[in-house]
């Protein structure tokens, strides 16, 4: 898969990166989209654009991807970008167990404000710090929403499973456009189809009030 920044594409994907203040929105996209990493502890106002294009079995995929604020006072605002979302990246700090706590909070808002079809990408980022090192645990992500999202871990500082992360949303995006009828998707204005939950399976975890 090789990238391009021509302004022609075959698709267009919006990716929302959502998930508490600090967890790594912004450094994650910036490894994907600059390939480098930049520490900083400034929060995002309201939501940054950037703009990306992957090439995908022959298919050029231009995603939009909007890193939005984290902070409660903003989530009236991030809650505006859901609207005509394909992908959906929730992140999670593996070293802070207040973001996993608020998994629930996050999927709620996904499952009332972006469309149906929205898929769900969990990223458990700075997996770069060792296992023991931890406060939050993949099985316990796994055990919790393996059952309704894809769960990556990724590490922004190190670069990994960053790419693999967005690729996968994109790649799920374009999966499910290209499953809908063909007068509702065509290739550079797409119109979403029927409504399809992906959000099924079991409800039995206390930390999910999907």
């Amino acid at each position: 898969m090789g990238d391009s920044t021509c302004m022609d594409y075959d698709y267009l994907v919006k990716i929302v990166m959502v998930g508490d203040s600090g967890v790594g929105k912004t450094q994650l996209v910036q490894h994907f989209v600059d390939e480098k990493y930049i520490p900083s502890n400034k929060s995002t106002i309201g939501a940054d654009l950037r703009i990306k294009t992957l090439e995908i079995n022959d298919r050029k995929i231009k995603l939009q991807i909007w890193d939005t604020a984290g902070q409660e006072r903003f989530r009236s605002i991030t809650q505006c970008y859901y609207r005509g979302s394909h992908a959906v990246c929730l992140v999670v700090d593996v070293m802070n167990y207040s973001s996993f706590q608020n998994i629930g909070n996050w999927l709620e808002d996904i499952r009332r404000y972006a469309p149906k079809e929205t898929k769900i990408i969990m990223c458990a980022n700075k997996c770069d710090y060792d296992a023991d090192q931890r406060v939050v645990d993949l099985d316990e992500l796994q055990r919790c929403f393996g059952q309704r999202v894809t769960i990556i871990e990724t590490s922004a500082k190190e670069g990994t499973r960053v790419r693999e992360a967005f690729t996968k949303a994109a790649e799920d995006a374009v999966a499910h456009i290209q499953s809908l009828p063909r007068k509702s998707a065509s290739n550079n204005d797409v119109v979403l189809g029927p409504s399809m939950s992906m959000l099924g399976g079991r409800k039995s975890c206390p930390c999910t009030i999907l």
